[in-house]
């Protein structure tokens, strides 16, 4: 997670009400000219307020906060314009630095990645409410967002897996898939199964340059999105100029995402496993 270097405060806006819920709420058409600032508190400086989730059941306000420590603030609005800071959720007990949080239906899911960072993170799932912890669950290393799918069964982190300075330490980039309804359960996917496809990918501008780099080492997941119908998911690698797509509850594929530069990788749930890659040449339809 790249740290934002100036003075960071947390706007408030008058639309962000509608339109900041992870996907408890539907689209609602805006008008940009209306916008305008209502409320504002300030957070800190650098590594403070870089990423935030809005829980309607409880309407909090959950924003990541690296500043002085690892931790969750935690805001109240519920008297909005007036926002009430309460007591944060401290993560340095945890493990590392926090990166991420979600929300849906009362459930907040943060994403924290190891004291070393190229060890497993986890996800930490808290009540909104009581902020009461509900589970710690161990994804892949440095999981550097997360997201709950539509229809709130699953969460998804895109683990970015990077390598120490010194590149004596190169975990994999994975993507976790978390089963909400089966006790948090989960299943990591990593991307090994492409590494005879090298060749083949670095022909269509897939890159792989790291020091003693593998297919599986240099793709970094950064961002999650879910379809609508929560059963396909694309986890952006930015570093390798590519896009896999993952599916999963035995859906078929489906080549629906454009990029210049990419690989899509079906991937299926129970089997959780890569099945094909498609190199940048192809151009899927509509």
């Amino acid at each position: 997670m790249k740290q934002k270097n100036w003075l960071l405060s947390l706007s408030i806006c008058s639309f962000v009400m509608a339109s900041c819920t992870d996907h408890d709420l539907p689209p609602v058409q805006e008008k940009p000219a209306t916008f305008k600032e209502v409320s504002a508190v300030d957070l800190g400086g650098e590594s403070a307020s870089e990423i935030s989730a809005y829980d309607p059941i409880s309407q909090r306000l959950f924003v990541v906060n690296n500043e002085s420590a690892a931790k969750v603030d935690v805001f109240s609005l519920t008297v909005f314009p007036v926002v009430v800071k309460l007591l944060p959720i401290e993560l340095s007990s945890l493990g590392g630095v926090a990166n991420s949080v979600a929300v849906h239906n009362g459930v907040l899911a943060i994403a924290l990645e190891a004291t070393i960072k190229q060890n497993n993170g986890s996800v930490i799932v808290v009540n909104t409410s009581t902020l009461a912890q509900i589970k710690q669950i161990t994804v892949g290393a440095l999981p550097d967002m997360v997201t709950f799918s539509p229809d709130g069964k699953y969460i998804v982190t895109a683990n970015e897996g990077e390598p120490s300075v010194d590149y004596t330490n190169d975990p994999v980039g994975t993507v976790s898939i978390i089963d909400v309804q089966s006790n948090y359960s989960v299943k990591t996917l990593d991307f090994s199964p492409f590494e005879g496809s090298k060749t083949q990918l670095a022909t269509g501008g897939f890159r792989v340059y790291g020091l003693n780099a593998t297919v599986a080492k240099d793709v970094e997941p950064e961002y999650v999105a879910i379809s609508a119908d929560s059963k396909k998911a694309w986890a952006l690698c930015r570093k390798t100029t590519g896009l896999p797509k993952s599916t999963w509850l035995r859906v078929p594929f489906c080549a629906s995402c454009r990029s210049v530069r990419r690989i899509l990788a079906c991937l299926a749930m129970p089997s959780i496993r890569p099945t094909r890659a498609i190199p940048s040449a192809y151009r899927p339809g509509p």
